[in-house]
């Protein structure tokens, strides 16, 4: 997967390597390949202190957490879901603080939400594989959520068979016999 890296120093030098997934590579924009096409989104700019409070790992940053991620709710922006649930880290000691951002993803309505978390999962597992399985048992086990869910997966699943090739399909069809 197609990642930017930072190094940086935050808190008394200390060094850390702050890593930002593209949303547009995740979801597979040609525009992500367009070197002349990087907006600036609102939000971008508490994305990326989250990521700095995630590496600095510190429970004292919680309330400074919990603030960034309500101003990047306060745009009221589904493109910020997705880099938003990117945030998450299995490392991160203060789990209430993982919590407001699955809160945060959770407040928009379903179908962008669940867009938003199959479209981060793969950046989401190689940080967080534990908070990545807890945003997809809480989809599971909401009743309107996993039928978004099933809808999406189906509609997926029905478009990688219209552009399968024809002995693509035939394999298929003859493995299920």
């Amino acid at each position: 997967m197609l990642t930017r890296r930072l190094d940086c120093e935050i808190d008394d030098s200390q060094k850390v390597v702050m890593r930002f997934y593209d949303p547009r590579i995740l979801l597979g924009l040609p525009s992500a390949l367009d070197a002349h096409f990087a907006p600036v989104s609102a939000y971008q700019t508490a994305i990326t202190q989250i990521h700095a409070e995630v590496a600095r790992n510190a429970k004292a940053s919680v309330r400074e957490f919990d603030r960034l991620v309500e101003h990047v709710l306060s745009f009221c922006d589904t493109g910020c879901i997705a880099p938003l649930l990117l945030c998450l880290d299995d490392r991160f000691e203060a789990h209430e603080a993982m919590f407001s951002i699955i809160h945060a993803a959770e407040s928009f309505a379903d179908e962008p939400y669940i867009q938003a978390c199959l479209a981060a999962r793969p950046g989401v597992i190689v940080d967080a594989p534990e908070w990545a399985d807890i945003l997809l048992r809480r989809i599971q086990n909401n009743d309107d959520s996993r039928a978004v869910l099933e809808s999406l997966l189906a509609k997926d699943y029905a478009q990688q068979n219209r552009n399968a090739a024809p002995c693509d399909k035939q394999q298929a069809l003859l493995q299920k016999a």
